[in-house]
């Protein structure tokens, strides 16, 4: 799965329903935002910008340098892993297509996985070594299947080289939110530890080039639902005890190597079943672990153990809270604080080494990007880590990004000011471009946004202040000024109290009201605007377990009257094959025809399209369809788009069963478009011609290409024209592509992690 910040922790229960106040865009211009090339098409004359949005994804964990001032990473569930700028500006993207450098192509060796990152570590003794474990598979994925690895880079980050070995690595499935279990020899960069869901714990001698199993530390059990957290951290000492490492394994325990990581023992802490040592942090001859209760139910703990005279204490705040995050001053280890699973109670601190306890408010600023104050002053659970060399500052990598705090022991209330610029880690729904050319995105967790100016970020979310997925947009073909945008509360989706998502704007995406009379059953998925104007909508609802569909069948949902009532469409008979999963963004089953109000489209993974010509309450069979079959990646990628240009022309991209054009809706054979042989992700953008067609753009293969790439067509896809592969140097792929439909050779794409990114052409401003 892609989504951040997911399910049973991170999430706010806000249900704000007021429009949020204040300017849509900052009034702070960003400065030297980036523009690149691609890479991997240098031929490619398109230059790539990303689409300012500013954090809003989960910062899982980060690491800072312990004798190098200003040296700080972050690690996110699906976005990437980010170093600070030296001048302390901001964050840049560390996994770019040009710095994977094995002995081979570049490109050969970038994999999208590599942006789900597990784990982090520095070298104390060599400043620019660094590690990342990275994987994106299932945590109970049999052992001999992962597909995750090491990343290892000599150069503090500036290039990598993947390390050969495969293990089950699960950088988004869930408790990922703790410290980190890569972690390296305090005296020699070469010696690293790593822990691992399924396979226990690993250690390399020589910098990652081969790696032998520990036996005496366990792999532990399987976890709730088929989870698994295994070996939970691993945090090596220092100072007097450099020598010291520690390992904390689920339902086991805690366990204690005194030779570097050479003979292990287990440790006397009483670990209970159901709950995982979370956290270990060392600080002057203490170990603060955390043992938190796994899937949400009963109180997790805060521990001290004090390393010379091998005694635990129990060091709770007094607050029930089945997670917990804590950071020890490196200066003073008497200095403690704490955070529950949220800080919506507050934080809590402590001078006497956790024998007392004292709750302090939460004050947050945010100077550069203002959406992300949006939600209260709750923070999700991340990594708390003080500053090795400036004691007084804390940091926190939590559900939105990265925050500072300063002073943390005055005062009644911790203030923490955002850092995010330069940390683009949102995940990408959709976008459509709005009458006066502005953008509008959807995204996972943080509803979408309109960037009314490309050159600063956002000023509020899209409909209002509460947590909820973006999931799609569209607009009505006659009038772009008749906008909808549809969500999803998945956090709470066995809540019976959930609400639909969905909205309506009338002024092109400046001003937003809640569609009434939603039901649970209005959940994420696709929907289509009626060319005459948003009272007509078609909403084909999604599911948050791909199988689903067969046990809770909603159906396809029609409104003809703005949303005062909700009809269950006829004629589709045992048709709900439409959209199985709230996160593949890329499937888009529904269209409405851009020139007859009214018209509808529908394409369900049963090789069947249908179509409505009153609005989507009754349904026919079209006589043809495109291949679009449960067996083939059309179910997850398969798209139907209207075209811009005529009344019953509509295209449809299969997966591998290629891209497909219809001029009647279907009632004739549809026209395979020969040269494409496979097709992720489609639209239509302003003609490059003025007397021409629309533009197509694609994702996928043309002329059995090796790789994915980005294809653009000005000629009904007769020819095709390479413009991009990596566009912004980034390699984990593309699940939205918009035309721009007023600007040619302007293409806005989405991405599984890190945003947005816009493509121009240079050759069209020469014109």
């Amino acid at each position: 799965m892609v989504v951040s910040a997911l399910l049973a922790v991170g999430c706010s229960d806000s249900e704000s329903e007021d429009p949020v106040p204040g300017p849509e865009t900052g009034t702070a211009a960003i400065s030297g935002l980036a523009t690149t090339g691609d890479p991997g098409a240098p031929d490619s004359p398109y230059v790539w910008t990303p689409l300012p949005i500013g954090g809003g994804g989960w910062a899982t964990g980060m690491v800072l340098h312990p004798t190098e001032p200003g040296r700080a990473y972050v690690r996110t569930d699906v976005s990437g892993a980010f170093r600070r700028q030296p001048d302390g500006s901001g964050w840049e993207q560390m996994l770019t297509v040009e710095r994977i450098v094995p002995d081979g192509d570049a490109a050969d060796e970038a994999e999208s996985a590599d942006y789900v990152i597990d784990s982090i570590a520095v070298a104390p003794s060599d400043p620019d070594r660094l590690y990342l474990s990275v994987g994106n598979d299932e945590s109970d994925t049999e052992v001999g299947e992962g597909r995750g690895r090491v990343l290892r880079s000599d150069d503090g980050g500036t290039t990598w080289v993947p390390l050969p070995q495969r293990w089950v690595v699960a950088g988004n499935a869930a408790f990922r939110q703790r410290s980190e279990k890569l972690v390296v020899d305090p005296t020699d960069a070469d010696r690293v530890l790593l822990g691992t869901r399924q396979e226990g714990l690993w250690r390399s001698t020589d910098a990652g080039a081969t790696w032998q199993q520990v036996d005496s530390v366990p792999s532990g059990p399987a976890g709730d639902d088929g989870e698994r957290v295994g070996v939970s951290f691993v945090e090596w000492g220092s100072g007097a005890h450099a020598a010291t490492v520690w390992a904390g394994v689920e339902g086991s325990g805690v366990f204690v190597s005194t030779d570097g990581g050479e003979t292990w023992s287990a440790s006397d802490v009483e670990v209970a079943e159901g709950t995982a040592p979370f956290e270990g942090a060392y600080e002057d001859g203490r170990l603060y672990v955390t043992l938190n209760r796994l899937g949400g139910d009963g109180a997790g703990r805060v521990l001290v153990h004090t390393v010379d005279n091998g005694e635990w204490a129990d060091i709770t705040p007094d607050h029930e809270s089945f997670e917990w995050s804590v950071a020890a001053a490196p200066d003073a280890p008497d200095r403690l604080v704490a955070v529950a699973h949220t800080t919506g109670g507050g934080m809590w601190r402590s001078t006497t080494g956790g024998d007392g306890w004292q709750r302090v408010d939460v004050d947050l600023r945010s100077d550069d990007v203002p959406w992300i104050l949006e939600g209260g002053d709750a923070m999700y659970v991340g990594r708390l880590r003080f500053d090795p060399l400036e004691p007084d500052r804390l940091w926190f990598a939590e559900g939105r990004g990265v925050w500072i705090a300063d002073d943390v022991f005055e005062g009644a209330t911790i203030e923490w000011v955002a850092t995010m610029p330069g940390l683009e880690q949102t995940v990408a729904g959709d976008l459509v471009v709005a009458e006066d050319g502005a953008p509008i995105s959807a995204v996972a967790d943080h509803q979408g946004f309109r960037h009314g100016d490309l050159g600063r970020y956002p000023g509020r979310q899209l409909v209002d202040s509460a947590f909820a997925g973006g999931a799609a947009l569209d607009h009505a073909g006659l009038d772009r000024r008749d906008l909808v945008w549809i969500g999803a509360e998945y956090h709470r989706y066995y809540d019976p109290d959930r609400r639909g998502r969905g909205a309506v704007s009338r002024d092109g995406g400046q001003s937003w009201s809640e569609l009434p009379n939603l039901t649970p059953d209005h959940f994420g998925g696709g929907v289509a605007v009626s060319a005459g104007g948003a009272d007509n909508l078609v909403w084909v609802p999604s599911y948050i377990h791909p199988w689903e569909y067969d046990e809770n069948d909603r159906g396809v949902l029609v409104t003809v009257d703005g949303g005062e009532t909700w009809t269950r469409a006829e004629g589709l008979g045992d048709a709900n094959r439409f959209h199985r999963l709230v996160w593949w963004f890329g499937r888009r089953p529904v269209a409405a025809d851009r020139h007859e109000p009214g018209r509808f489209y529908l394409n369900d993974d049963e090789g069947r399209l249908w179509t409505s010509t009153d609005g989507g309450l009754d349904w026919t069979l079209s006589e043809h369809s495109p291949p679009c079959f449960e067996g083939t990646a059309c179910h997850v990628f398969g798209q139907l788009r209207a075209s811009p240009r005529a009344a019953g022309e509509v295209w449809a991209s299969t997966g591998e069963g290629g891209l497909h054009r219809s001029n009647d809706a279907g009632t004739a054979e549809w026209e395979s478009i020969e040269a494409v042989t496979e097709a992720r992700s489609f639209d239509f953008g302003a003609p490059l011609d003025p007397e021409g067609p629309p533009t197509l753009y694609l994702w996928g293969r043309v002329d059995d290409a090796e790789q994915l790439g980005l294809w653009r067509s000005a000629d009904d896809g007769e020819s095709w024209e390479l413009i991009g592969r990596h566009p912004g140097g980034l390699y984990e792929g593309i699940t939205v592509v918009s035309g721009d439909p007023q600007r040619p050779g302007r293409v806005y794409l989405g991405t599984p992690g890190s945003g947005f990114v816009i493509g121009d052409d240079p050759r069209q401003e020469e014109r």
